[in-house]
């Protein structure tokens, strides 16, 4: 990278950095913008993300926007993932007594099945759903004894011997299949979601929060109890869940157009995690368990879904469409995204970087304008992200993701109440003190 790109590249965003109100929150929220918690949490450790927020942050969030007064709320999550913001509205979240009503949309199918599936559960009755849960385990095992299973799926991680003992695979299919003569309900989901959740547990692949890593080490469980441990999680909580005073709903969709959300119109509170530009497909990260529960039928449609998400990464070449370029922003937009295009270096990965930063503010423009279509005058956004360096030596150059998208959301129409940093990124270049996660808080212009 040339001196004077990098150059630019830091007036630039010391330039946007002057716009904002930062303050360090490392005390307050380093242990709120990761999953501190959650594997732990009733309802929460159903199916943990890594990448998720802690189901504490919520509570955080609402005392420090001037929203802890209320006694209910109505929130939007346009990338619900596996649930925590609306989970944490409905059950509860420390700091904010009250409760919420809520609407989340997810583009992934599995992590949308796996955040209805939470809710569902948490806004029913505690004691009829395990006493039908129980039931339709007895009919599982019942069904399981004399189903045949269908073919482990076409998949290339899922047909690699290393990955799994022999029968796992074979064995949990057969109890989805066996799940799946159920009747519709929430039991059914319920069985299915432990189905889902057995599967890292029985083999040799974890998540890291990066990818599926194999790892030789590990003591893989039978599926069976693996499967029957999940289950009597999910059965302790229900038995111990005081009555859910929220409601919500997550949408199979798209953060780009918030379509169906009519409900979260005149919102309190959005909150959100955006995907981070940082090389990472969380299609992939998440793809085991989606194939296992039949989302994809085959490889044209993963493929689909790949290219239906944020343009987060470039690890499929998306089209080279960019909405922004049609609209009257279009200067505001390439004022902001210029200084950092052209420190892009000029190598093999150049294009697919700087299509991948084109695109994922492209794509953050129309969620934050989505957003403020549903605002009312008083609305609050709340967004964590995390900052990226990509490249290395001389060529590496940073993506302060938390800045780029102040800016975007500015010109969506938002007003950029504050930047706080909530801890420090060091693992690709210690001593930067732009590589951090930060929650940004935004109101209605």
């Amino acid at each position: 990278m040339a001196t004077s790109s990098r150059s630019r590249l830091r007036k630039h965003y010391e330039a946007l950095a002057s716009r904002y109100h930062t303050t360090d929150r490392h005390a307050d929220y380093g242990r709120l913008v990761i999953p501190n918690g959650n594997a732990s949490e009733p309802f929460h450790r159903w199916f943990h993300l890594k990448e998720a927020y802690s189901s504490k942050l919520l509570g955080r969030i609402v005392k420090d926007d001037g929203l802890a007064d209320r006694d209910s709320l109505r929130l939007l999550d346009p990338f619900a993932g596996g649930g925590t913001t609306l989970l944490s509205g409905v059950l509860g979240s420390p700091g904010w007594a009250g409760r919420a009503v809520g609407v989340g949309v997810e583009r992934n199918p599995f992590l949308r099945f796996v955040a209805s599936t939470k809710i569902t559960a948490a806004t029913a009755d505690g004691r009829a759903t395990a006493d039908a849960l129980r039931t339709a385990m007895g009919e599982v095992t019942q069904i399981a004894r004399h189903v045949r299973a269908p073919v482990v799926p076409d998949q290339a991680t899922l047909r690699n011997p290393r990955f799994y003992p022999v029968g796992t695979l074979e064995r949990l299919l057969q109890l989805r299949t066996a799940a799946e003569r159920l009747a519709p309900g929430i039991a059914r989901d319920l069985i299915l979601l432990c189905v889902a959740t057995a599967l890292e547990p029985s083999g040799y692949l974890r998540r890291d929060g990066r990818a599926l890593r194999y790892d030789a080490s590990r003591n893989p469980l039978q599926p069976d109890k693996a499967f029957t441990l999940r289950v009597a999680d999910v059965l302790a909580d229900l038995g111990s869940r005081c009555d859910a005073q929220g409601r919500a709903s997550v949408l199979h969709g798209d953060a780009r157009l918030l379509e169906g959300c009519d409900e979260a119109r005149g919102f309190d509170l959005a909150m959100f995690s955006p995907p981070y530009p940082n090389n990472i497909d969380y299609t992939e990260v998440y793809k085991t368990e989606a194939w296992l529960l039949g989302f994809y039928e085959d490889a044209t449609a993963f493929r689909r879904q790949r290219l239906s998400t944020l343009r987060s990464h470039p690890s499929v070449t998306f089209p080279d469409e960019f909405a922004y370029r049609a609209t009257s922003d279009v200067d505001m937009v390439e004022a902001l995204l210029g200084p950092l295009i052209d420190a892009v270096p000029n190598d093999r990965y150049a294009n697919g970087r700087k299509a991948m930063i084109r695109g994922y503010i492209d794509d953050m423009l129309l969620v934050f304008r989505r957003c403020a279509d549903l605002a009312k005058p008083d609305s609050r956004l709340v967004f964590v992200v995390g900052n990226s360096a990509h490249g290395s030596g001389d060529d590496r150059f940073e993506v302060a993701a938390d800045l780029l998208l102040a800016g975007a959301a500015e010109i969506a129409g938002w007003r950029i109440e504050e930047i706080r940093v909530a801890r420090n990124l060091t693992r690709r270049a210690p001593g930067s003190a732009l590589l951090r996660e930060s929650a940004v808080s935004l109101r209605t212009a």
